[in-house]
Parts: C-alpha cells; structure tokens; sequence
C-alpha cells in the first residue's frame, strides 16, 4: 500500500509543476488560452490524464478528423468522470453552438439534478477549447475544456478546474444537430 501512495504523490506532484502558476491554489497558465497554444496544452493534459488513467481507458485520443463549425453545432450525450474520481461517472447533455466561424459558446446540464455549467471558446482544425463556469456570468472561468472530434459525431475532450491538478474526461455523442 505505501508504494501505492509514493506513486500517487509523485504523479500529484509531477502533474502541479506542469500546471502550477506563482498562485499556488489556482491551477493556469499566465497566459489563457488561444489558437497558438491549445495543441501543446492539450498534449500536456493528455499526459497527465494517461499517467493517471493508464488502466482506465487506453483507447482514448486514438483517431480524431478535422473540425468544421457544421459537424459541431450540435445537442450531444455527455459522459465523463471527475479528476481522482475514474471510477465515478457522471452524464448529461451538451449544446454546442457555433458563432463567426470559429467562435463556440456551450450548455451543460449534468445529473439528475441538471447541474448548469456555461462555456466560451474557440475552434481551430483539430481543437475546441472553451473556459466554463458555473454561471453564464462569471468573471473568471471556473476551469477549462479542450475537445477533439473522434469521428463525426463524437467529441472526446479533457478539462481542468481551477485548484485541481488532474484532468477529467468527458466524451460527448451526438444526439441532434443544431440548425443556423
């Protein structure tokens, strides 16, 4: 059991010092982010999420296809799990729509209880990054989300929340797309 720990701590601690900013409670980059750097933080991410999940879902990020505003607008079927919490699943649905072509702004409702959660982003070929919150009107993001297209209907994406130093894992299957 004690090893078991030691890898856990050097995980945790390997992780914060990719994601750690001077702000030791808030996990961000300085700078936010934006088409030039979406793809090495999503490979960082992904890092992080693999050292952590390797015995959870190895076929995660295995194919993924270009981005286009009309395969993303769109109701989708959301399945995810929480940072440290694997095991503990939650679902919902999504609503993704698309604005002056690459701009994104998305709906969460998760659980039963359709917890709301509000993004902002962008898309660029391969990416759809979006800040969330809690709240449609938030002043700082509450965390962020980078997605990629596994196929035509189906986004598979990492997010971090501010004072949290593992990823979590939502994928999202389309149910319906949304009209202009």
């Amino acid at each position: 059991m004690e090893t078991s720990n030691m890898w856990w701590k050097n995980l945790i601690d390997k992780t914060k010092n990719i994601f750690q900013s001077e702000e030791e409670d808030v996990v961000v980059w300085e700078e936010g982010l934006n088409a030039e750097n979406v793809a090495e933080r999503f490979e960082l991410i992904k890092q992080s999420y693999l050292s952590a999940y390797d015995h959870y879902n190895k076929d995660i990020f295995k194919s993924h296809i270009k981005i286009a505003p009309e395969l993303v607008k769109g109701n989708y079927a959301v399945e995810g799990h929480n940072p440290v919490e694997a095991e503990n699943s939650y679902f919902g649905h999504i609503s993704i729509r698309v604005y002056d072509h690459n701009l994104v702004d998305a709906t969460w409702k998760i659980g039963f209880s359709e917890q709301g959660q509000y993004g902002s982003g962008f898309m660029t070929d391969e990416y759809i990054a979006m800040n969330f919150s809690s709240s449609p009107i938030a002043e700082s993001a509450d965390g962020f989300v980078i997605f990629k297209m596994k196929d035509r209907e189906t986004l598979e994406g990492l997010w971090l929340e501010s004072g949290c130093f593992l990823p979590g894992y939502e994928i999202c299957k389309l149910k319906n797309r949304l009209e202009d």
